[in-house]
């Protein structure tokens, strides 16, 4: 498909990518515009009978749901705006949908345009049996209009942050109170930029590749009944995404030596030889059985690598834990990088034992390469699987998943199982190694609390410190994407400045229903009660360490030499 806007957008893309964004705000581009903020039916109709375009940027927003199985919550917030009114009804405060509103929807003739709106429409009939006619997906918008610049699969949504990213080159910043007014302001103002170039196309597409009416829950052709899907005869999603290699050790480290360990004697030797400063560390938790052994939750087995050495430990059937294991453990100067968590807490739990200077790698890639990961929460775990693919352009074996819920890892090992535990250990070293190049590599770098933290009487402590440790990051910055929960599904098919994938529509926004202030840090506030509950029976006194082991120099005594590390 013939695209206008493919090199002039990609070059101001690539020119402005070295320098942080301006944030978005609907008062840079319209300053005469009212904000309406409505929690009654007659304020509602009041506001909405003010809209006389036929355009409005249209988003609704819900407070997610935090238990698995229970009811999804209803619709709190409907956004409406154009370039001189901005109307947020909080239909969650009322008793019955805004008349005005539900004719505004239900308008043939006024073009209802936002990302990933097919969710909501199918959503609000749901909650308020209301249909909504003349709906423009943006994402699908841009694909047709601007094929050159968005690869990959064509009803793969394009995040609505990514899209002002690209076109407006200003950053939709997320969790501020006015995003909600920026949401269906600059869907407006897209949907305006993308009307001029389709204008200048010598073949446009047909409206039905990006349009649809919502009626009575269901997706159909513009006037018609019949069934709509997502299509475009005339997109070229790309080449397929390169097929990528399986991640083996053996290949990024031939000379490294693989050491089963079922006996203490046999983990003290094997531990005592490891001298780096950095190592690959992972926990495998038991898995959920009926046997006494599983159902007491003490970790079956520890996975220690570095250049030289992988390091299988079976702890579950050892009489005592391996004291070289322990000291190794529990010195500062030895970085564990590895994505635990809150598993660190449980060897203290099972064992008492204590590890410190863990590097978090998820938390490390979002504060080294925040361009790749700006995407989701900062505590918001990334997979080995992603890590992997970024850094390593390689991927985890197809049975990965499956050797890691099915393996009951207190049992003597098999080959397959044997080989999947030292990739695993291995590749949380190498991934250390890549982005502690990158962090070096900064001219500003971040606090170490930022990625690191001590995992002390079972609970998540700052660096040297008796302090609750809370991932955080005062420099990263969310953008504002859409995802269905969890890490945003990727096409791997990007072309030019576009991405092939945004992930699916969902809604974490912490809906309130208190006066004005309608937007609530839920999902912050759980994390914060969450590492609140590991916090209890904590250390009253400073840590005190082991001897340092054989073959590794001392270290200075005291949590202040803890303090200084990087």
């Amino acid at each position: 498909m013939a695209s206008i806007a493919g090199t002039t957008l990609a070059a101001r893309a690539e020119s402005e990518a070295s320098q942080p964004l301006p944030p978005y705000t609907w008062r840079a581009y319209h300053p005469g515009a009212r904000l309406s903020y409505c929690r009654t039916t007659s304020e509602a109709d009041a506001s909405i009978a003010r809209i006389s375009s036929a355009v409005v940027g249209f988003d609704m927003e819900w407070k997610p749901n935090f238990v698995k199985g229970e009811l999804p919550n209803r619709v709190a917030l409907v956004q409406v705006a154009n370039d001189r009114e901005i109307v947020l009804v909080q239909i969650s405060s009322m008793k019955s949908f805004p008349e005005r509103l539900q004719q505004l929807l239900g308008d043939p003739n006024v073009v209802k345009t936002g990302v990933g709106v097919d969710g909501d429409v199918k959503k609000l009939f749901q909650d308020w049996s209301i249909s909504v006619n003349n709906v423009v997906d943006l994402s699908l918008l841009a694909r047709s209009i601007d094929n050159a610049n968005w690869k990959g699969k064509y009803n793969t949504p394009v995040a609505l942050a990514r899209l002002v990213e690209f076109y407006e080159a200003r950053e939709l910043v997320k969790g501020k109170v006015t995003h909600a007014a920026n949401d269906a302001h600059c869907g407006w103002v897209l949907y305006t930029r993308f009307m001029t170039l389709l204008a200048a196309m010598i073949k446009q597409p047909k409206s039905v590749c990006y349009t649809f009416d919502a009626l009575g829950g269901r997706l159909c052709e513009p006037g018609t009944t019949t069934q709509w899907v997502p299509a475009n005869p005339d997109y070229d999603p790309g080449p397929p995404p390169p097929v990528l290699p399986p991640y083996s050790w053996s290949k990024f480290s031939p000379n490294a030596q693989v050491r089963y360990c079922r006996t203490v004697e046999e983990a003290n030797t094997c531990v005592a030889k490891i001298d780096s400063l950095a190592i690959g560390f992972d926990i495998v938790l038991p898995r959920s059985s009926k046997t006494s052994e599983q159902a007491s939750g003490r970790v079956p087995l520890i996975l220690v690598a570095d250049a030289n050495w992988i390091l299988l430990i079976q702890i579950s059937n050892m009489r005592v834990f391996p004291e070289e294991l322990r000291k190794l453990l529990h010195d500062p100067s030895v970085v564990k990088a590895g994505l635990i968590r809150a598993s660190a807490a449980r060897l203290h739990f099972g064992y008492t034992v204590n590890v410190l200077n863990i590097a978090d790698l998820s938390l490390l890639a979002r504060s080294v390469d925040k361009g790749r990961w700006k995407k989701g929460r900062y505590e918001e775990s990334l997979s080995p699987r992603e890590l992997v693919v970024a850094y390593e352009e390689h991927i985890l074996p197809k049975n990965y998943d499956i050797i890691v819920k099915k393996t009951n890892w207190a049992l003597p090992l098999t080959v397959e199982q044997a080989l999947h535990a030292a990739n695993s250990a291995h590749i949380r070293w190498r991934l250390y190694t890549k982005l502690a190049s990158m962090l070096n590599s900064m001219k500003e770098r971040p606090l170490p609390h930022c990625y690191k933290y001590d995992a002390y009487k079972g609970r998540l402590c700052q660096l040297g410190r008796n302090e609750l440790w809370v991932p955080s990051n005062p420099d990263y910055s969310e953008s504002k994407g859409k995802t269905k929960g969890g890490p945003a599904q990727r096409e791997g098919r990007d072309g030019g400045g576009g991405t092939g994938g945004e992930g699916g529509r969902g809604r974490g926004r912490g809906l309130a229903r208190g006066r004005g202030d309608f937007l609530v840090q839920q999902r912050a506030q759980s994390t914060q009660a969450f590492y609140t509950m590991m916090a209890s029976g904590g250390p009253s006194s400073a840590v005190r360490r082991g001897p340092i082991p054989p073959g590794r120099p001392a270290k200075p005594s005291g949590s202040t030499a803890r303090q200084t590390q990087q």
